[in-house]
């Protein structure tokens, strides 16, 4: 009976993981669909929309001051229906929505997540608000939030010694595709080598020498980032024929460094209001449009780099106000007195609610551990040296709360473990006791 039941375990989890699939593609779609129907549609990044437009109608992007990645997949829908673009892009929004949740429930599984639990947590996370008011809205979060999690998944398959080629080509995919689209993304290649060293080194175990061949060693890690090359460098292409990069990144770097920096970020949760103001107090004469030209870049980058150099407290608590203003609730439309603002501020417990998970689990931190870690330091990091905002944490989020969910199923089932071991070492010593009728008798 025991072998039967056995027998019928793998069909039954098969099921079960399809179960799982069709209900992440139709409940998602479903509540994404809603959103869109209800809420208004709205252009919070007018430029996203501008370069989109273009793309779909020119064929190219005229402008490369900001990353081109979000516009070239909402041109697509803008492409798919020409005559209805707003109903394109909205199509594109809720595909984004989707994934999001079956990459939310692919990494948890790949977090040891049972799936029962896996997809109870995806369905709640696919609730998230900022994920749900995205989807008639145009602007970058969930296309970042998708690539985040993408590049979290490929992770942990590496960490969980798993290295087939179309993974190490998947993992450049997703590389790529977040550089381009986020060029502070650059900083998790630091995550991904750590991956691709622990691979290896598993690898070499057990070898002579416990070494790997060069061709093995260069295809686990040439694989990945010259795909991710490849994949940054055809994008590149479709958005501006030619190979090129975004330019504000002085930009965002002056408007992180300069006089005005810490009052703006404490009033208006970013730090661009601050730049023309310190422009002018410094005797630039420049239009907000001159701002975005290539010939500003050294002048801002000069002028950051000066005011860091002249104000070494400041420079030290900066970094403090950056990181306090991407933990916030964003309440730059909806304050936190309002309904939607309390849900913004129970949301943004997410990451002090993970910190309060990693110091409360008592052993050491495993491989998959490590690296969520990492990643999630590699991705505050550049918020922190240059501008930041509360919508940069929306992919963070996300991330973290996979692995907080991971770390609690883990503790819970280690201790429903020595639960039943002290229950049968228990059930041993009452066998071996002598019965006392017996010996009376």
């Amino acid at each position: 009976m025991y072998r039967h039941c056995k027998s019928h375990q793998p069909s039954q989890n098969r099921r079960l993981s399809h179960f799982a699939l069709a209900t992440l593609l139709l409940l998602p779609a479903i509540c994404a669909a809603l959103a869109a129907y209800f809420l208004p549609f709205t252009r919070p990044m007018g430029a996203y929309w501008a370069d989109a437009l273009a793309l779909a109608t020119t064929g190219r992007i005229p402008q490369d001051f900001t990353p081109a990645g979000y516009p070239e997949v909402i041109a697509i829908g803008m492409r798919l229906l020409p005559e209805h673009r707003v109903a394109g892009v909205l199509v594109i929004q809720i595909l984004l929505h989707v994934c999001i949740a079956v990459t939310t429930y692919a990494c948890l599984r790949a977090l040891r997540v049972r799936t029962r639990s896996a997809l109870i947590v995806a369905l709640i996370l696919q609730l998230h608000l900022e994920l749900l008011s995205s989807v008639p809205k145009v602007w970058d979060v969930p296309y970042s939030t998708l690539l985040l999690l993408l590049l979290e998944l490929c992770l942990l398959k590496l960490a969980n010694r798993e290295a087939s080629l179309p993974l190490l080509v998947g993992t450049g995919v997703s590389f790529g595709l977040g550089v381009f689209e986020r060029p502070n993304f650059v900083l998790l290649a630091l995550p991904l080598a750590l991956a691709l060293r622990m691979r290896t080194h598993s690898l070499g175990r057990g070898r002579v020498g416990g070494k790997l061949s060069r061709p093995t060693v260069a295809r686990l890690f040439g694989m990945p980032i010259g795909t991710a090359a490849v994949v940054y460098a055809a994008c590149s292409f479709v958005a501006f024929h030619r190979l090129d990069t975004p330019h504000n990144g002085p930009y965002n770097l002056f408007a992180g460094h300069n006089q005005f920096t810490r009052v703006s970020l404490l009033s208006a949760l970013n730090a661009e209001p601050s730049l023309m103001p310190a422009l002018k107090a410094d005797g630039h004469a420049m239009s907000d449009a001159e701002t975005h030209h290539k010939a500003a870049m050294p002048v801002l980058n000069k002028l950051a780099v000066q005011y860091a150099w002249t104000h070494p407290k400041e420079e030290i608590v900066l970094p403090a106000v950056k990181l306090l203003t991407l933990l916030r609730p964003d309440s730059k439309v909806h304050g936190l007195h309002d309904t939607q603002g309390k849900v913004k501020a129970l949301l943004a417990l997410a990451v002090p609610f993970w910190l309060v998970v990693l110091l409360w689990r008592r052993r050491q931190l495993d491989a998959a551990d490590r690296l969520l870690v990492l990643t999630a330091v590699c991705y505050v990091l550049p918020f922190l040296l240059t501008n930041s905002d509360p919508r940069f944490r929306t992919p963070l989020d996300l991330m973290l709360l996979t692995h907080s969910v991971s770390l609690i199923e883990t503790s819970s089932s280690r201790r429903r473990r020595a639960k039943a071991t002290d229950h049968q070492e228990e059930d041993v010593v009452m066998q071996q006791i002598p019965d006392e009728s017996v010996s009376v008798a």
